[in-house]
C-alpha cells in the first residue's frame, strides 16, 4: 500500500474510536515518535500486542 492509501484508511479507523481509544492510541503514536531511529514496526506491533486486550475494552 502506499503511504496516503495506509493513511487513509488509519483515518477511517480513528473516526471511529470512542474518545478512550483515541488517547490511547494517540499515546502508543507519540512514543513510537518520540523513538526515531528504532525499529519502529517492531514496537508498535509488542505494544499492540501487549495492550490488545485493553485496546479492545477501551474500544467498547
Amino acid at each position: 500500500m502506499t503511504r496516503t492509501e495506509v493513511k487513509n484508511k488509519i483515518n477511517k479507523i480513528i473516526d471511529r474510536l470512542p474518545d478512550r481509544s483515541l488517547e490511547a492510541i494517540y499515546e502508543i503514536f507519540r512514543k513510537a515518535d518520540q523513538k526515531k531511529g528504532l525499529n519502529l514496526e517492531s514496537n508498535i506491533n509488542k505494544i499492540l500486542k501487549e495492550d490488545s486486550e485493553l485496546l479492545q475494552r477501551l474500544a467498547q
